[in-house]
């Protein structure tokens, strides 16, 4: 039995001093064997995110960066690349990404070169540490895919709640194998992380999405059941909005039913 699989693991620069595995029985006098694997914070898996503090500071910093030399564009962004591109992959889409947020903010139309459009961005980025206060909340399920797992033994994927600076929660994921002799091998992290994104195109199942909805006990006075008959079999993110907006235009709703439909 995996108990406690926080314990778990250890990852680059954490503390490498092992616990030794130890026998114990829990409250329904099982015995329980703790596994001498340990998962830890580190403030140095950092991601990339949008800094953007509100119009008026994008309007100044884009006056600024505005008045800057066309010369002394090319310098400074070579310059931030140089510190960060070895932590971040894509880091150009993310500065162009961040910089149309910006743009599009404050209605800003000037015609910038790409260069100049890139350094907006990139003070418009900042790096955060997902799990530099603590990793817990584990949670174990089979991992989709056995193959190549010895025999007695499963893969596991595991989530966990990380906690970051700030004390902002996300959501992070390790794989391993339980193997026959009831060993635990977590697999070597990545060397870079990145942020998910949402795609507005993905395909959902109507079956699928009802049952989830009543899994998750929403009882809405029939808006839900409105929102379903409203789509196909099939559908996708947007399909679901335009739905759901004309329920929400096209009914009397009480303050509940908005509630379920955001």
């Amino acid at each position: 039995m995996l108990q406690n699989p926080t314990q778990g693991v250890m990852i680059p620069g954490a503390n490498r001093t092992p616990r030794s595995a130890s026998i114990f029985r829990d409250e329904k006098g099982s015995n329980v064997k703790r596994l001498p694997v340990h998962l830890t914070s580190d403030d140095r898996r950092v991601i990339v995110r949008p800094f953007i503090l509100g119009a008026n500071r994008v309007r100044s910093l884009f006056a600024r960066i505005e008045s800057v030399n066309e010369g002394q564009i090319d310098g400074l962004l070579r310059a931030v690349e140089a510190s960060y591109a070895d932590r971040h992959p894509k880091l150009a889409f993310t500065f162009h990404e961040h910089y149309e947020s910006g743009a599009a903010m404050i209605g800003w139309t000037r015609h910038w070169s790409a260069q100049r459009r890139l350094l907006a961005g990139a003070y418009l980025t900042m790096e955060y540490s997902i799990d530099s206060a603590a990793l817990f909340n584990p949670s174990i399920v089979l991992h989709p895919d056995q193959s190549g797992v010895e025999d007695g033994g499963v893969r596991f994927v595991m989530s966990m709640r990380a906690t970051g600076e700030g004390h902002v929660s996300s959501i992070v994921f390790r794989t391993g194998v339980i193997t026959a002799d009831q060993r635990v091998e977590i697999d070597p992290l990545p060397p870079r992380l990145h942020r998910s994104r949402i795609a507005p195109d993905r395909g959902y199942l109507k079956g699928l999405f009802a049952r989830k909805i009543k899994e998750m006990g929403i009882s809405s006075g029939g808006v839900v059941e409105r929102v379903l008959s409203g789509l196909e079999d099939r559908f996708t993110l947007v399909d679901l909005n335009h739905v759901v907006d004309n329920v929400r235009n096209g009914n009397n709703l009480d303050h509940r039913q908005q509630e379920h439909l955001k």
